[in-house]
């Protein structure tokens, strides 16, 4: 029956959530890493993989001789928050340029940045793709500061738990401690979210400025009210001695930790469930037990430590299996193979976690098989072993915290992995091919990618006269036409691929020489627009 009752206490956790993002990672780009254009591009378009707070992004762009490049606002794309614009300079001279970037993510603040190199007339842009390594920023402010929103959360849910399932009579001063700790710790957070997006130190005066706009403009901010709320609730909850209904707000706690999750950012709902499970049932657990070592040292439970240790064997039992599986499926998420394991300092951290949390099992089970049945039979001195135990477990278990506050500072496996064998793609052999027209009011880009004979990526992006993407083309298409007559028309239908750009790959430009190429494109109730790109390929 209790076991019951601690499952359906768990299960409060599954409630209907929005999926979120965290660590936008740089995907696409215009100008492309690595390229080389003919002509100076009149926008720089930056596409990421999850929303970016344009308020808290900053991307500056410097030439060859470390001068600054002055650009237009940055601002987000109409057609999606993946997607960063602004203008550069219409007189922007052949050179070499380099773009340095950083972003928060829109959804939960996780900063990373990164730079990445292109040219203007006849620059070869040399080494990898032209794109530095990306990282998250993981300060160690912030790895502390997680450290201790951990702690005091496991320690206020634990209590709750360990009262209810335990032990009734269990210390209310660790109770109002861990609930003044959730708030201090809490304070703390929005504080180091605020250094995040101002890119400042913990104190600066950039911080401060910073605080209103996490709260007011970011799912950060969102999930912090609705965390600080349910503290508010739970203090509220406790000085009316209304227990069961404090730990039912406690969910709450553990639903919106959730929300600031690398679970969160995959976009599914159960991946945020089972983090926010994950959370429930290690604060269940840690908590627990430095409850538990309380009661055994200052809370009088010397006489009913055979008792208690059977009930909280109970509870820890259900824990231990709820953080496994959900563990596992963390793992299988974030990181997916071994090689992904050993590409970021995510895995070391995990493979610390994972190793303290198996000393924390071979402790429970000496506590399960010979410590639990020696005092059920009377061997006081054995609750001198359990003492030391306990502590011993309350240690290992600070240092997991520790462990999972660095991973979730820290870029996932699976997506350093990712981004590390995109680096280690050979670098282009040739130069791309950029051109932009007018027409019409409308402005047209043409970019070849590698630009050389044989198959190439043609990808056209279209804008509307407000500047706004032109994401309604019912047909765009290129028709080739060697002017040297060596070989016969083609014709390329594009596909859209997202924020105005329409995309295909062939091998329509198949012998050297000069090609023009005749984009068409169509909308509705309006006449077609056409318009020739001369390509010289050598």
């Amino acid at each position: 029956m209790r076991l019951l009752k601690l499952l359906l206490a768990l299960s409060a956790l599954l409630v209907v959530t929005v999926p979120v993002h965290a660590h936008a990672n740089l995907i696409d780009s215009i100008p492309s890493p690595g390229s080389t254009l003919f002509e100076p591009p009149p926008t720089l378009l930056m596409t990421f993989t999850e929303p970016v707070e344009a308020g808290f992004a900053r991307v500056r762009v410097f030439d060859s001789d470390g001068g600054l490049i002055e650009m237009g606002d940055l601002t987000l794309s109409p057609d999606t928050a993946n997607t960063l614009l602004a203008d550069f300079p219409t007189d922007l001279p052949a050179g070499l340029y380099t773009v340095s970037w950083r972003v928060v993510s829109a959804s939960d603040g996780h900063p990373t940045e990164g730079a990445f190199t292109f040219g203007v007339g006849e620059v070869m842009v040399t080494g990898g793709a032209g794109s530095q390594p990306q990282v998250a920023v993981v300060a160690s402010q912030s790895v502390i500061v997680r450290w201790l929103n951990l702690v005091s959360l496991g320690l206020l849910i634990g209590w709750l738990g360990f009262r209810r399932w335990v032990w009734e009579a269990a210390s209310q001063r660790i109770f109002w401690v861990a609930w003044g700790a959730v708030g201090i710790a809490g304070a703390l957070f929005l504080l180091n979210q605020a250094t995040v997006v101002a890119d400042s130190d913990l104190w600066a005066a950039p911080t401060w400025g910073a605080l209103g706009a996490v709260l007011g403009s970011s799912a950060f901010g969102t999930a912090w009210l609705v965390r600080m709320s349910a503290w508010l609730v739970i203090g509220a909850l406790a000085a009316r001695q209304q227990w069961t209904w404090a730990l039912a707000a406690g969910s709450v706690l553990s639903y919106a930790q959730a929300l600031t999750s690398h679970a969160a950012a995959t976009g599914r709902l159960e991946a945020v469930v089972l983090d926010a499970l994950h959370v429930a049932a290690m604060g269940m657990w840690l908590g627990g037990l430095i409850t538990f070592g309380w009661a055994l040292w200052r809370g009088g439970a010397e006489p009913y430590a055979a008792t208690l240790t059977q009930r909280f064997s109970m509870m820890a039992r259900v824990c231990v299996a709820v953080l496994a599986l959900t563990g596992l499926y963390s793992v299988w998420l974030h990181v997916g193979s071994v090689e992904a394991l050993q590409a970021a300092s995510y895995g070391v951290a995990l493979v610390v976690k994972n190793v303290l949390f198996v000393a924390m099992l071979i402790l429970a089970g000496i506590n399960l098989v010979f410590t639990g049945p020696m005092l059920k039979r009377g061997k006081a001195e054995w609750v001198r072993v359990l003492r030391g135990l306990v502590m011993f477990e309350i240690i290992l278990g600070g240092g997991v915290l520790a462990a999972s506050a660095w991973m979730t500072s820290d870029m996932p496996a699976a997506e350093a992995y990712r981004l590390q064998q995109a680096q280690n793609q050979p670098a282009p052999t040739s130069t791309s091919f950029f051109e932009m027209q007018v027409v019409g009011e409308n402005m047209l880009h043409l970019d070849i990618v590698p630009g050389t004979v044989g198959e190439n990526t043609f990808t056209v992006t279209l804008f509307n006269p407000d500047g706004s993407p032109m994401v309604d083309a019912t047909r765009v298409s290129l028709r080739f036409t060697h002017l040297g007559n060596l070989v016969g028309e083609s014709t390329l239908q594009l596909e859209h691929a997202g924020f105005g750009a329409y995309r295909a790959t062939g091998a329509n430009l198949s012998v050297p020489g000069e090609w023009r190429a005749r984009l068409t494109v169509r909308q509705p109730g309006q006449f077609d627009v056409v318009t020739d790109f001369t390509v010289n390929l050598r």
